[in-house]
């Protein structure tokens, strides 16, 4: 086997960082310009930035080093990761949040060499004053496709800028956005001049990393669930030809409309008061977006939470919409077709890990899952299904309906499953992002996403030092185009495009952040600033001919 090779920097401990070709071509890259950094989940994008930030503080021996992520677990893991990568005094690295008092705030910001902190409490001791920003040569924004709008990191981004006596900003993300403008804006928001783009296709990155296999796996949607689903598609038409009729739609064909038009059309005839027919408009527009959302949960979650959506949102909500849809012998008949309904994607799950766990020995595995409710009711499911599962739901902070998890209780679920008291997680978007979550053999998709990021981020899960599985479960009928046949399709050549559009991106950035790259090369003495030429005068002619 071949010996691996160390990084080797005066700031970095011998040891600590592989040396691979990629992340070494890209931290040579990120000391020229301001520079976002996009690489998938697992190909290290965070050793990236402590070369970074090590050759940083020891080019500009009086300066500190800031590297901001949105959640306090990522802080915690990043703050645990320099300091076992950074040849620094480990208590002049540290980490902040609100749980801190502004006085320990300001002591730490006034000692620190290196500070991890979420954005929020960046911008808010900013504003107080606690932050000598002037004095950080390098500032790293984690997850830096959130830097649009009003997110904290465009604020800060924009006063370092200002502020900074050597600024250099490094952004990492997975992806950088579905869209041009998209990026154009995160890369104008954080000053960023250059992107650096690697996938597990390049031939520089492939030689890393193992073998990812992904499986597409048809579920057939039963034959009772097919006629719901036609049912509520035609109750569906039904509601916009009323709409057609006031001149509301062009069409009638539920294909034909997106969800984004209907909510569009919502938001616009909200502020038009003096139509008389207002009312009856928003009612139809809020009946759709419903039954757009029961069609979604009944192609990709299942037809029992199809039901319970049908029986809480629909039958219960009151008004004249409710009564509508009670009294509509097409929706009473879907709803109890699938009202008793499990999803095959159960089943298909159940077998899945049984075999993984029982007959390939597959130490550790992830389910990816949408909706708390079906991510608690699986956890259920396997634990009393699958011999030697020990599965644990694992969700957000939010608490909705009882299911929440504070950060400690994250971190505390990671760290079990890291040790194996966990060998299943059962996991919703708070799985995918950031989070240092141990690789696992195997990661489920239960329900194809939308998302390109997203998609990304979660197999990135897999196939870091080991080969790795992907499944993808995808609702399927022979005969009508689900959600989720839908959304697999989006996302296939995801990589692709976003290489195609990174591409594009990089002229326009280049034209919009020309002077912020200026800045970068005066300010940190790579070029010198030009002075306007003196004009000659005649005691410049009498030095010149004195003895």
């Amino acid at each position: 086997m071949e010996e691996i090779a160390y990084f080797q920097h005066p700031l970095i401990k011998y040891g600590s960082l592989e040396e691979r070709s990629y992340q070494v071509s890209i931290f040579k890259s990120c000391l020229k310009a301001p520079t976002l950094v996009v690489l998938a989940t697992g190909l290290g994008k965070t050793a990236i930035a402590a070369m970074v930030i090590a050759e940083r503080l020891h080019k500009y021996k009086n300066t500190r080093a800031l590297m901001m992520a949105p959640t306090r677990p990522l802080v915690e893991q990043h703050t645990k990761f320099l300091r076992e990568a950074l040849r620094v005094d480990s208590n002049k690295i540290v980490s902040l949040s609100g749980l801190l008092s502004p006085s320990e705030r300001v002591s730490m910001w006034s000692h620190a060499k290196v500070v991890v902190a979420t954005p929020q409490v960046v911008l808010n001791d900013l504003e107080n004053g606690y932050v000598p920003l002037e004095s950080y040569s390098i500032v790293v924004f984690d997850e830096a496709h959130r830097a649009v709008g009003d997110y904290p990191y465009v604020p800060i981004a924009k006063r370092y800028w200002e502020d900074a006596w050597y600024p250099l900003v490094l952004g990492l993300t997975a992806s950088p956005g579905n869209r041009l403008e998209d990026i154009i804006e995160v890369c104008e928001n954080l000053g960023i001049y250059n992107i650096e783009f690697r996938s597990e296709r390049d031939p520089e990155v492939k030689k890393y990393i193992f073998k990812k296999d992904v499986q597409v796996i048809r579920v057939d949607v039963p034959r009772e669930v097919l006629m719901a689903r036609r049912l509520l598609l035609d109750v569906l038409k039904s509601i916009f030809k009323s709409l057609k009729s006031l001149n509301v739609l062009d069409t009638d064909d539920p294909s034909k409309i997106s969800v984004r038009q209907l909510v569009e059309l919502l938001d616009k005839i909200s502020s038009e008061d003096n139509d008389p027919q207002r009312p009856k408009i928003m009612m139809l527009l809020g009946l759709s977006l419903r039954l757009y959302h029961a069609l979604e949960i009944l192609d990709r979650h299942g037809p029992d939470f199809a039901a319970k959506y049908l029986r809480e949102s629909l039958f219960k909500r009151g008004g004249k919409g409710s009564a509508l849809m009670v009294n509509d012998q097409r929706v009473l008949l879907a709803y109890n077709l699938i009202k008793n309904k499990r999803s095959p994607k159960v089943e298909k799950v159940v077998e899945i890990l049984n075999n993984a766990i029982n007959v390939e020995g597959i130490p550790k595995a992830i389910v990816f899952v949408e909706y708390r409710d079906v991510a608690s009711f699986l956890e259920r499911t396997i634990n009393d299904n699958v011999p030697n599962a020990r599965a644990k739901l694992f969700v957000g902070q939010g608490y909705r309906k009882g299911v929440g998890m504070s950060q400690r209780e994250q971190l505390e679920i990671i760290e079990r499953f890291r040790k194996g008291e966990y060998n299943v997680l059962i996991a919703t978007s708070v799985a995918e992002e950031g989070l240092d979550i141990p690789e696992t053999d195997l990661v489920v998709f239960y329900e194809a996403i939308p998302s390109k990021v997203r998609t990304i981020q979660r197999k990135g899960r897999t196939g870091r030092h080991r080969k790795g599985r992907v499944i993808i479960l995808v609702s399927h009928t022979d005969y009508d185009s689900t959600r989720d046949s839908i959304y697999y399709y989006v996302t296939k050549e995801a990589e692709e495009k976003i290489k195609r559009l990174i591409k594009r991106a990089i002229p326009e950035i280049k034209k919009k952040n020309r002077e912020i790259y200026r800045e970068f090369l005066v300010k940190n003495g790579i070029l010198e600033e030009k002075r306007p030429k003196k004009r000659p005068t005649v005691f410049d002619f009498i030095e010149e001919d004195s003895p």
